[in-house]
């Protein structure tokens, strides 16, 4: 979606697991590009817990669409995987979207898909309860691997799959080892292994 050799002009930084990339209440002036790893955008509870809001994967714009709510970040930004960014001035990216309707136009696309993920999340958890909010937590992050084969990253455990999804991480291990029985998906070292989307999906539209 965006292009590499624009891109490659800007600064490379890295960010260790854990580390803020962008903090809330920062004053930000560059959105990040995030090249590699995976980053969760989250906000605190008045207790101290993490509600985890989104994660952005490798081609994402970290940053993008937060001046809408004012010079400050509403939300802590954390690699959750070793990430590589470019860290792009705003007005840069801004200017590229102003004279690049295609870029737009996906950019676009992008948003009304999150937009379609809360929807269907807060029909999922109303309907079905936690097996069908962790289920399409599952089908959401399952990335397609060169092999053909569906895999949910190995950083997402159950207490990773806890703060995503609102459920209680015992309640998560429950329903992930309900659809191992069924033959659905599989944890493995590597992450959890997606045996059949349809079947895991059935769980978010049947409201089971």
């Amino acid at each position: 979606m965006w292009d590499d050799e624009w891109l490659c002009q800007y600064p490379l930084l890295s960010f260790k697991s854990g580390q803020r990339i962008l903090a809330m209440g920062e004053k930000f002036s560059y959105y990040f590009y995030l090249r590699s790893g995976i980053c969760a955008r989250i906000n605190p509870t008045p207790d101290g817990e993490e509600i985890i809001m989104q994660y952005l994967h490798a081609g994402d714009m970290i940053g993008l669409g937060l001046k809408n709510f004012g010079e400050e970040s509403v939300s802590d930004f954390i690699a959750r995987k070793s990430c590589e960014c470019y860290r792009i001035p705003i007005e840069h990216v801004e200017q590229r979207l102003q004279h690049d309707a295609a870029l737009c136009y996906a950019v676009y696309q992008k948003t009304v898909s999150e937009l379609d993920f809360w929807a269907t999340s807060y029909l999922a958890r109303t309907l079905g309860g936690g097996i069908s909010i962790v289920c399409l937590a599952l089908d959401t992050q399952a990335k397609m691997r060169d092999d053909g084969a569906y895999v949910v990253d190995s950083m997402f455990t159950n207490m990773e799959l806890s703060k995503y999804c609102g459920v209680h991480a015992v309640s998560v291990s429950r329903f992930l080892t309900q659809l191992h029985h069924e033959g659905i998906l599989e944890r493995k070292k590597d992450g959890i292994h997606i045996y059949d989307r349809k079947r895991l999906f059935a769980y978010v539209n049947l409201g089971k």
